[in-house]
């Protein structure tokens, strides 16, 4: 919308979605609350309220941070920064936890709002419960270990921690912001609130980790919306294509406009020549063709 208030027109503009592979991020084993197997018993460490940033072993997220595979786990990916909304998942979090007492939040990621995210966990009493885990390099094997993820955003465009999060199965609660509700569609693969709305989404948090069900069914939901939809083959494919489409326009405007494209032992190929200008001749009053200049002699 910005660049067609610019003026630019309709037709130069295209609009290619992201894309993630799907291979890459799946789901993993079942271990999320309400789906413990039988003889499980929830891990008893002591939770350490912040993961060193860095390459940690995926699998020890919940072991590093004292949660029970048994336990509602709900994740933040994102940058720490005030267009994302981290302080708004913390109060959310508080919201939740008079409703689910066992529940726990994980922001994962890092950014300039750190302290102040921290500040606000210490002073709402939520350390314990909500884990600054910093930035990760295996997202791929964090997110089954979570069973939603939330994006309070206040401000997005299309965000790759929500495509991932659905091609792991995970059902998403959102603000309804930017490209969100191009990915997220509303009671199928999870719940969108309005702009900066804490009470919405900590009612629909709390009513999904209620249900296991239901979150199962949406997670389903989500990864089949991102393989037929968001995968990043379609994503390459289509960048692809329309490159070509580019090219071939080009290749027809110069074609029209008098530009030669052509490989020669003298130019590269694919060497763009100025088109012939044929003008009078200074004193003789004769047309005369000028040669084209190459690319080279253009420096």
């Amino acid at each position: 919308m910005g660049a067609l208030g610019m003026g630019i027109a309709p037709s130069h503009l295209h609009c290619i979605p992201n894309g993630v592979d799907p291979e890459s991020f799946r789901p993993g084993p079942d271990t999320s609350a309400g789906n413990v197997r039988s003889g499980d018993v929830p891990s008893s460490n002591v939770p350490s309220e912040n993961v060193p940033s860095g390459d940690m072993p995926s699998a020890s997220l919940r072991t590093r941070l004292g949660i029970g595979e048994g336990l509602p786990l709900v994740g933040f990916v994102g940058r720490l920064s005030p267009e994302k909304g981290p302080e708004l998942f913390v109060r959310c979090a508080q919201r939740v936890l008079e409703r689910q007492p066992q529940a726990h939040f994980v922001v994962i990621g890092d950014g300039p709002q750190r302290a102040t995210v921290e500040a606000r966990i210490d002073r709402l009493g939520l350390r314990g419960r909500v884990h600054l885990a910093g930035m990760q390099a295996s997202m791929p094997t964090l997110y089954p270990q979570l069973d939603l993820l939330v994006c309070s955003s206040l401000s997005e465009a299309m965000p790759l921690a929500v495509m991932e999060a659905m091609a792991c199965s995970l059902p998403v609660v959102a603000t309804a912001v930017g490209g969100v509700p191009d990915l997220v569609v509303q009671g199928l693969t999870g719940s969108l609130v309005g702009h900066g709305d804490v009470d919405g989404l900590a009612n629909e948090v709390a009513a999904l980790l209620a249900d296991p069900a239901t979150r199962r069914e949406m997670g389903r939901q989500g990864r089949r919306r991102i393989q037929q939809r968001f995968a990043l083959d379609h994503s390459v494919g289509a960048i692809g294509a329309l490159l070509q489409r580019l090219a071939q326009r080009g290749e027809a405007s110069a074609a029209s406009a008098g530009v030669r494209i052509r490989p020669s032992a003298a130019e590269p190929d694919g060497a763009i020549v100025q088109p012939v200008r044929v003008g009078r001749a200074r004193g003789n009053g004769r047309s005369t063709g000028v040669r084209p200049a190459t690319a080279e002699e253009k420096r």
